[in-house]
């Protein structure tokens, strides 16, 4: 990925994924399957398999609908320290904060009762970075690798051949993993609670092994205009739809 990481609170405002310059080109695989956002493709970029998520918005929505790619992107060992009872968008941002260089110097929430301490987030899907895609090369891959044109929600989605989209470069997570364990799930659902974000309509499809989400425009950084209060709670795991 191009450049460093930066925690300060002001880049946590406006979070923005590094791009990711493949060295080589992209050796496509197989294709995985598609869904509301965008269309999953195995992929072989030097050397390595990763997924790779194309999205079929390449500009951003009119009026307020959410942008999926821009979702997606919203991206020490001494502990943080969380308020553990986080009800309102307040509370979301100053925990959102605790993460920041600022917020780390300062820990505010170290003396508040309960407090939960964190030192290492849970095992997260890797994600290296943005690239871009043109509708021209997947439709010069064989035909059953061709994006889908799919109806979705009413809406007709569809890829290009004449157009460049936006895609993701994520780990691949193998399909033989092990069954859901419902308290790592829980610790994931839990952590992105804490952290500020809100939840989406979440689905079990989402989900991978014991318990990672793959699917992370499920989740939306109160700095985002899909943060809304009604939707900021915790998240039973037992509540995953399996529709």
């Amino acid at each position: 990925m191009l450049g460093r990481p930066q925690y300060a609170c002001s880049n946590f405002r406006r979070p923005l994924l590094r791009q990711c310059y493949p060295p080589a080109g992209i050796d496509w695989r197989i294709r995985l399957g598609h869904g509301r956002d965008g269309v999953v493709y195995e992929v072989k970029i030097g050397g390595r398999i990763f997924a790779l998520k194309v999205f079929w918005d390449n500009k951003p929505p009119d009026g307020l609908l959410a942008w999926a790619i821009q979702i997606e992107c919203n991206d020490s060992t001494e502990p943080i320290y969380l308020n553990p009872e986080p009800k309102t968008f307040q509370d979301a941002l100053a925990n959102l904060h605790a993460f920041s260089d600022e917020g780390r110097r300062k820990q505010r929430f170290r003396d508040t009762p309960g407090a939960i301490p964190y030192s290492s987030a849970p095992r997260l899907r890797q994600c290296f970075g943005w690239t871009k895609v043109s509708g021209k090369e997947l439709y010069a891959l064989r035909r059953e690798m061709w994006p889908p044109r799919a109806v979705l929600g009413g809406l007709v989605r569809e890829i290009r051949p004449s157009e460049e989209y936006y895609a993701i470069v994520y780990e691949l997570i193998p399909q033989d993993q092990p069954a859901m364990d419902v308290h790592v799930t829980q610790s994931q659902l839990d952590f992105f609670w804490l952290v500020g974000f809100c939840f989406v309509p979440m689905r079990l499809e989402n989900w991978a092994g014991p318990g990672m989400l793959l699917d992370m425009a499920d989740i939306i950084c109160p700095w985002h205009a899909g943060w809304f209060k009604a939707l900021y709670r915790r998240f039973v795991v037992t509540n995953l739809s399996s529709d």
